[in-house]
């Protein structure tokens, strides 16, 4: 592959710059509201055990109604025309469902809480705040189709524990949730045993479920549905599953993308690589005594691997050639979700400034159809001009294909299960992260952080750098002052930094090069450019023709 100037920004100037333009507005006069037709709605509102007490409001197109449900769970109201969404509200308790034209039962479940996220593509809690938008999915045929995609997604991740087959938990007339002098009935069963795996397998809310159905439809998968109820393997790092992961590497002579399949047990396990137009390698994860913490080999290579909170897997192998790695869960989003403004580090090979490998950083944006446009940004001056002409696309291997004049590269995304979102790049010479390009919040005072380092370096000449890394120490830092947006922290080693957090773009850290003494000897630090995600802090150093500084990149994983 022919070397870059920069990764994405090269490929889109290549191909021209296109223009489009044109639009037009106009002004119509006022229409009448239809008429609303007041409607009889009842039902059961249960967490598996009864609801009493709750209050239940029908959201509709005419106004709201509301209800308090009996000791056995059951509300009856009158809702201001259909479609509705209800809500259950009981102390931190709240459930929704949906209420189609022509219905007189609705249910208010998990069950029917996990349809409103798939039927919406959102979190079920701003449905009620979303009507007007989602009255044209409240059909029957809609929900049919959300309870179906549920079903198959619970059914799928339980091995068949949790079986709808054809019951629909929104209208199912039988449905008599467990209550004094009540006998629970098949379907409150099920949703007892979906609170059973919720509660056991670590890490998993019905928040999080819904997070992931609300991004199954429309070329999603469940994937995250699988992880989120199966039981983790290692009880001391339950982020982690038996789940495939896709992940980017790099070494001195080439980067690599491919698929990671972990087969654990309680203390680590096996896995294997499969390399994209390569080859598959065998290897081995065993856990430390600290929890997340773990050595790694593959094949010859040997090395240590840090799990964060969200469950990305960091790895880095330094015997005998040095390796740096990352890989996120395997997961088919759509197009819709990665929609937006992203940061990237990239580490890789380029033909500006430097020859060899470099750090580039660039800021994003792709909209809900696929379009994107790129541009360049150098240390804290003001990024370039936004060029426009590649499109990104779902594909068969769980990421975006990304066409630009050069060669495809691919970008896997990753929704982590509380919402967070994340990509890795990469190609036959460049790997990559991209992070949002949303405010990052400041840290409290005389809080600490304490965390894995994970870098590599290279030299700044010739096309085969030297390819070295650090020994994945272990570091705190405790901020000890914050003045507006720069924060001051010292480390564990005795290092003092400053940070500047939203600077140079939303959603990055600047920490300018410095200076720092320990026993006599004065060490440098050079200028860094941050962004963070899923737990974990991605570092690219500031590399110019006119400083001294040689490329590195490196990831710092919290620790559990």
């Amino acid at each position: 592959m022919a070397a870059k100037l920069t990764w994405l920004v090269f490929g889109i100037v290549t191909l021209g710059m296109l223009g489009c333009g044109g639009g037009g507005g106009g002004s119509g006069g006022g229409t009448t509201p239809a008429p609303v037709t007041p409607a009889s709605l009842s039902g059961y509102a249960a967490t598996g055990a009864a609801l009493a007490g709750a209050t239940v409001t029908a959201t509709c197109q005419g106004g709201t109604s509301t209800a308090t449900t009996t000791a056995n769970g059951l509300y009856s109201l009158t809702a201001q025309g259909l479609p509705c969404v209800l809500t259950a509200t009981l102390g931190s308790v709240s459930l929704r469902s949906v209420a189609p034209a022509g219905v007189s039962t609705i249910h208010i479940s998990p069950l029917t809480d996990m349809a409103v996220a798939y039927l919406s593509g959102d979190l079920p809690s701003n449905a009620a705040g979303n009507l007007s938008a989602l009255s044209a999915l409240i059909t029957t045929a809609n929900i049919n189709n959300a309870v179906a995609a549920v079903s198959t997604a619970l059914n799928t991740a339980t091995a068949g524990a949790i079986n709808l087959g054809a019951t629909n938990p929104l209208t199912h007339a039988a449905f008599r949730p467990s209550a004094p002098g009540v006998t629970q009935d098949a379907l409150d069963a099920l949703i007892d045993q979906l609170n059973t795996r919720i509660s056991t397998t670590g890490q998993t809310t019905l928040t999080a479920i819904n997070n992931a159905l609300a991004h199954m439809g429309a070329g999603g998968d469940n994937t995250m549905i699988n992880r989120l109820l199966s039981a983790p393997p290692i009880p001391n790092c339950p982020a982690i599953r038996n789940i495939p992961y896709r992940f980017v590497a790099a070494d001195i002579g080439s980067a690599y993308r491919g698929l990671l399949t972990p087969n654990l047990t309680s203390t680590g396990g096996t896995f294997t690589t499969s390399y994209e137009g390569s080859t598959t390698r065998n290897g081995t994860l065993t856990l430390t005594a600290n929890p997340c913490e773990a050595t790694i080999t593959e094949g010859t290579l040997s090395g240590k691997a840090y799990i964060s909170s969200s469950g990305v897997l960091v790895y880095h192998y330094t015997t005998p050639t040095p390796v740096i790695g990352i890989a996120v869960p395997a997961q088919r989003l759509r197009l819709a979700d990665i929609a937006g403004s992203w940061n990237t580090i990239e580490f890789g090979r380029f033909s500006a400034p430097l020859t060899g490998w470099n750090i580039a950083f660039e800021e994003v944006v792709y909209t809900a159809t696929g379009a994107m446009s790129a541009r360049v940004c150098t240390g804290t001056a003001p990024c370039g001009t936004f060029v426009s002409a590649t499109t990104s696309y779902n594909n068969t291997r769980g990421g975006f294909v990304i066409d630009n004049s050069l060669t495809p590269f691919i970008a896997y995304a990753y929704r982590s299960p509380n919402g967070e979102k994340m990509m890795l790049m990469g190609d036959q010479t460049v790997i990559g992260v991209m992070t949002r390009n949303t405010s990052m919040s400041l840290p409290a005072l005389n809080s600490q952080s304490t965390y894995w380092d994970v870098g590599t370096q290279t030299t700044r000449s010739g096309l085969v750098s030297s390819f070295t890394g650090t020994n994945s120490p272990e570091y705190t830092n405790t901020v000890t002052s914050i003045s507006g947006s720069t924060v001051t922290r010292n480390r564990s080693d005795g290092r003092v930094d400053t940070v500047i957090y939203n600077f140079p773009r939303l959603g990055t850290r600047h920490r300018p090069a410095g200076t720092y003494n320990i026993g006599g000897i004065t060490y440098s630090f050079s200028e860094l450019i941050q962004t963070r995600a899923m737990g974990i802090t991605f570092s690219g150093n500031v590399v110019t023709t006119t400083n001294t500084a040689v490329p590195f990149f490196g990831m710092s994983v919290d620790r559990p």
